[in-house]
């Protein structure tokens, strides 16, 4: 790949490796709402989620060049 050549951020995402985070993450979600108490336990990791993907959404577009 040229210096001219660039790809789009949306292209450049390992796929495989952020289906795989989106999925233990969604059982871990679900293990916690299977596991009963109180709701603000996976309403507090289900925002945490939220943010951390948004974080990584930013990150991964910042040139580290």
């Amino acid at each position: 790949m040229g210096v001219a050549e660039k790809k789009t951020p949306i292209l450049s995402v390992d796929w495989p490796l952020a289906g795989a985070v989106l999925i233990l993450s969604f059982i871990g979600l679900v293990n916690l709402v299977s596991a009963g108490g109180d709701e603000t336990y996976w309403h507090r990791q289900l925002f945490s989620f939220l943010i951390g993907i948004a974080a990584m959404a930013v990150i991964s577009n910042v040139d580290y060049r």
